[in-house]
């Protein structure tokens, strides 16, 4: 009897992150025993981050989330909010704004933020500044022409940057 327990409880942990049927259908989706890893390039935004929150229950951590050229000019408030992502690339979506809370809900999740290629003129420092656990950040390729002393990144002890153009600017880092 306890060997059948047993069993039946790695199958329940086995299950506790999985590729649900509907998310394969328009990403590439990997399981792995720490979470999965999902390669969205070119889809539809607002559907794909709908059928993203419908399926969290089987998804449980996103380990990787890659959204490529899936044209997002502005990145709106909770967009992520309810989904679990340790590393989030959006890249080449023509991203022009970030809302302050874009990011809510990843605060003590998202460990790697990657928006690079995209068409942001200002940092977003509010949605930034939210990420208590983000460990790197890059910002690469933007159009970051001029900053200003709004552009101040948050204090953010524990994030190595890793954008070129922002490390050059470093009187732009907050200190309180």
């Amino acid at each position: 009897m306890l060997f059948s327990s047993s069993i039946f409880v790695l199958f329940l942990l086995a299950q506790a992150h999985a590729c649900p049927q509907i998310i394969s259908s328009v990403c590439q989706c990997v399981d792995q025993t720490d979470g999965v890893l999902l390669n969205c390039t070119d889809t539809e935004p607002n559907e794909l981050i709908k059928m993203l929150k419908y399926s969290q229950a089987e998804l449980g951590l996103i380990k990787w989330l890659i959204l490529e050229r899936i044209a997002i000019p502005h990145l709106p408030a909770n967009y992520f909010n309810g989904l679990y992502i340790k590393r989030l690339d959006l890249v080449k979506n023509g991203m022009q704004s970030i809302d302050g809370e874009a990011f809510s809900g990843l605060g003590t999740t998202l460990m790697e933020l990657h928006i690079q290629k995209n068409n942001l003129t200002r940092i977003p420092v509010t949605a930034l500044s939210k990420l208590n656990s983000l460990l790197q950040l890059d910002l690469s390729e933007n159009n970051f022409h001029s900053l200003d002393e709004i552009d101040a990144l948050p204090a953010l002890t524990k994030v190595r940057i890793i954008t070129p153009e922002l490390e050059q600017i470093n009187f732009f880092r907050c200190t309180t």
